[in-house]
């Protein structure tokens, strides 16, 4: 690697870097704040609502798997029929 790449990676790293860091401390500052405006109690409820929304998308990604197999296996018996449909009647392949 050249040494003019090396220095040009540099000055893209660090505006990054600062602008990462910037986002840690605001975000940090965020939480402080409304931990203390809210108290511990509304923090306790918003972190149960957050354990729930991560429940019910966890539920919803195990369907969603569910579901795509389904479509798959449908998908296989469309192209089976499709296949053989001038061989006679069609027969259906078992899952």
């Amino acid at each position: 690697m050249e040494p003019y790449q090396i220095q040009a990676i540099l000055e893209m790293l660090i505006p990054a870097t600062a602008v990462v860091m910037g986002l840690g401390i605001l975000s940090w500052t965020w939480v402080r704040t409304r931990t203390a405006k809210y108290g511990s109690a509304e923090v306790a409820k918003l972190t149960e609502a957050v354990k729930q929304i991560e429940d019910r998308v966890d539920g919803m990604q195990e369907e969603l798997g569910y579901v795509h197999e389904r479509l798959d296996f449908t998908e296989r018996v469309l192209t089976h029929v499709a296949d053989d449909q001038g061989a006679g009647p069609p027969e259906l392949p078992k899952h």
